[in-house]
C-alpha cells in the first residue's frame, strides 16, 4: 500500500481558518438595524473603525471588503420588506474609510474603491440615487461628496464622478420639492386646526417676549 503523506491532504472547511474580513464585515451589520433617522452607535462607530484599521494594515483585501459592502448594500435595497438602517452602517463605513485614506501615513488611495462606490456596473452610488426613498439617495449624495473631496492629481476619477452629477441634481430637487409640499400639508392642517376653536397664547411665550 503507497503510503499518504499527512501534510499533503486538505484540512477539512470546518478547520480553515477564517478570513478575518469574512468576520468583521458582518459585524457591521449584528442585530437590529436602526432607523435611517437616527445616529449611528458607539458599538457600531467601534466597529466601523476596527474594518478600517484591518484594511490599512491590508490594503489588498479592500477590494474583497468593498464588494461585500457593496452587495450588502444592493441586497437590502432591492428588498422591499427590509430595513434600511444596515444600508446607513454600510455607506458611513465606506465614507470613513475614504475619509482615512488621506491620512499622511494610509497605505491605501481612494481609487481602491472607485469600482464599488462610483465605476462598476453595479456600484452603490447610482444605486442609491435611484432608490425611492428620499433617505437613500441623501446618502448616495453624501458618498459621492466625500468620495470627491478625496481625490488627488495622482488618483483621479474625476469623469467616474461626472456622470452621477445630474442624478445627485434630480435628487436634490426631487427632496427640495417634497419638503415644500410636507410643509404646505402641515401649514394646512394648522389652519383647518385653528379654524374650529379660538387659540389662546401660552402665558409662557408672552413672558419670554418681555
Amino acid at each position: 500500500m503507497v503510503g499518504v503523506c499527512c501534510g499533503c491532504v486538505a484540512k477539512p472547511a470546518s478547520v480553515q481558518p477564517r478570513k478575518t474580513y469574512n468576520t468583521l464585515v458582518p459585524q457591521l451589520f449584528a442585530g437590529e438595524p436602526a432607523a435611517t433617522d437616527e445616529a449611528i452607535d458607539s458599538s457600531t462607530r467601534r466597529k466601523i473603525q476596527k474594518l478600517q484599521e484591518y484594511v490599512q494594515a491590508n490594503p489588498a483585501k479592500i477590494p474583497k471588503v468593498s464588494r461585500r459592502l457593496m452587495r450588502r448594500i444592493a441586497a437590502t435595497l432591492l428588498n422591499p420588506g427590509a430595513k434600511l438602517g444596515h444600508v446607513k452602517v454600510a455607506v458611513h463605513a465606506y465614507i470613513y474609510m475614504l475619509a482615512r485614506s488621506t491620512d499622511d501615513v494610509s497605505s491605501y488611495s481612494p481609487g481602491f474603491f472607485a469600482q464599488e462606490v462610483v465605476s462598476g456596473p453595479e456600484s452603490v452610488v447610482p444605486l442609491l440615487l435611484k432608490d425611492v426613498h428620499i433617505e437613500m439617495r441623501t446618502l448616495g449624495a453624501e458618498l459621492l461628496a466625500v468620495f470627491t473631496r478625496v481625490q488627488s492629481h495622482v488618483d483621479c476619477h474625476l469623469n467616474a464622478i461626472q456622470v452621477h452629477v445630474p442624478q445627485v441634481c434630480r435628487a436634490a430637487q426631487a427632496a427640495l420639492s417634497a419638503g415644500r409640499k410636507e410643509q404646505r400639508l402641515q401649514e394646512a392642517a394648522g389652519r383647518r386646526q385653528q379654524g374650529g376653536k379660538l387659540v389662546v397664547p401660552n402665558p409662557l411665550d408672552l413672558v419670554a417676549r418681555r
